[in-house]
């Protein structure tokens, strides 16, 4: 059946399915229009969520301008005012001779080997490690490599783990018990 725009000339079914179907294009419409508010208001929530944390890290010390005197600059993060002295950079008097000195290390390169990535020489010593095999993830994966290129890679679903590691070479290590030295 076809449906003119004039309700006049339909009988009383047609009416009513016209009707039905006319306010059911309207809720429709008034449901899109509301989806498309909460779109735009979650939206700029975000945005300024965003901002929020950019300002907030720029207040905190994300810039790297320097004044040339100490002076005290306000910073605001949007919400509240606080006041920051920014210090004078140090002048040509006050600068210490050479470089700064290395920090000492006494800390002796590991024999044992944890989960994460490490340097074989300062980190950890080199030589052959053994694990009893996986954590309670139940899988051990460890590597050595050398740049791109593996040196030695292991793995196990259930037993001990043996891997020989050389100066210079970078382990990587997962899901394992740790490593100890045994040669």
């Amino acid at each position: 059946m076809e449906m003119s725009g004039n309700i006049n000339n339909l009988d009383g079914d047609a009416a009513i399915r016209y009707a039905q179907e006319t306010e059911r294009i309207r809720a429709a419409r008034a449901r899109r229009r509301w989806i498309t508010v909460a779109i735009i208001i979650g939206s700029l929530f975000v945005l300024m969520v965003g901002c929020g944390i950019a300002v907030g890290a720029a207040a905190s010390g994300g810039s790297t301008a320097h004044a040339s005197a100490a002076t005290t600059a306000p910073a605001t993060s949007g919400l509240h005012e606080e006041t920051r002295v920014v210090p004078a950079p140090p002048t040509a008097d006050s600068a210490p001779e050479g470089p700064p000195p290395a920090p000492a290390s006494t800390e002796l390169p590991r024999t044992w080997i944890s989960p994460g990535m490490w340097l074989v020489g300062p980190e950890i010593e080199a030589g052959t490690y053994r694990s009893t095999g996986p954590d309670a993830s139940g899988s051990c994966y460890i590597d050595a490599q050398v740049g791109d290129h593996y040196a030695a890679q292991e793995t196990s679903d259930d037993g001990p783990v043996r891997v020989t590691v050389a100066e210079g070479q970078t382990v990587e290590m997962s899901g394992c018990l740790p490593f100890t030295k045994v040669g």
